[in-house]
């Protein structure tokens, strides 16, 4: 049974295209691709502030290669460094420079001001009821990878 009204699937669109016009204003702010500062957020926001690549890997959705030159140009730029485990010596992880998480936590901050804009207006319960629901839609698209064709565009 379809239970999306074309009502439904243009509110839909419209918040992607707010959302990633949003994204692109934070890009187009700090100079960053998309990926950069995807993983700058996956790395500030992990515990202890380190990932190994596989890591960041499986958490971005994205395969080893296509992170591969992100994490190359981060690098490159002095925004993260790569730390040998202290227990494991074939073992690497990425952390973020000073310089990375002051980026990071601009960025993460204009994408609180989106959020927060979104909820201005909402009661408590209506909020809670909205998140609750974008978990039950959103949770089997995050319990795998992303297939390619399926990953949003922006």
């Amino acid at each position: 049974m379809e239970t999306l009204t074309d009502e439904t699937v243009c509110i839909l669109s419209s918040l992607s295209g707010l959302y990633c016009r949003m994204v692109r204003e934070e890009m187009r702010r700090s100079g960053r691709f998309p990926g950069e500062l995807h993983l700058l957020h996956t790395i500030c926001e992990s515990p202890g502030g380190q990932v190994t690549p596989s890591q960041a890997s499986r958490m971005m959705h994205m395969r080893p290669p296509t992170l591969s030159p992100i994490v190359g140009r981060l690098e490159d730029q002095g925004l993260l460094v790569r730390v040998p485990s202290r227990t494991d010596r074939r073992k690497t992880y990425l952390e973020a420079t000073e310089e990375g998480r002051a980026i990071y936590r601009k960025s993460h901050e204009s994408m609180l001001r989106f959020y927060r804009g979104m909820a201005q207006g909402l009661s408590h319960q209506e909020v809670e009821t909205f998140l609750s629901l974008l978990k039950k839609v959103t949770r089997p698209y995050l319990a795998k990878p992303m297939a390619k064709e399926v990953r949003p565009s922006c």
